[in-house]
């Protein structure tokens, strides 16, 4: 039986994978995902987000970033 990317759709395998640290300077930290509006305007969308308290798996449109979140983008 195939494991990881072998199972995953094939559009899904032409999809980009890239993880960003937010530094306190970031523009973006205190702003929810929502206003950023990332995918109307880069076509990528954050699909997990690393943080001290936990990991937010496909985070809500009404989340809002902070320092030190290790975010993952898809598109």
């Amino acid at each position: 039986e195939p494991t990881g990317a072998a199972r995953l759709p094939s559009l899904l395998k032409e999809a980009e994978l890239a993880t960003v640290l937010l530094p306190e300077t970031a523009t973006v930290v205190g702003k929810m995902i929502s206003e950023l509006q990332l995918r109307g305007t880069t076509g990528a969308s954050i699909v997990g987000i690393e943080r001290k308290s936990g990991s937010v798996i496909n985070p809500p449109a009404h989340e809002e970033l902070q320092a030190g979140d290790e975010i993952l983008l898809i598109g």
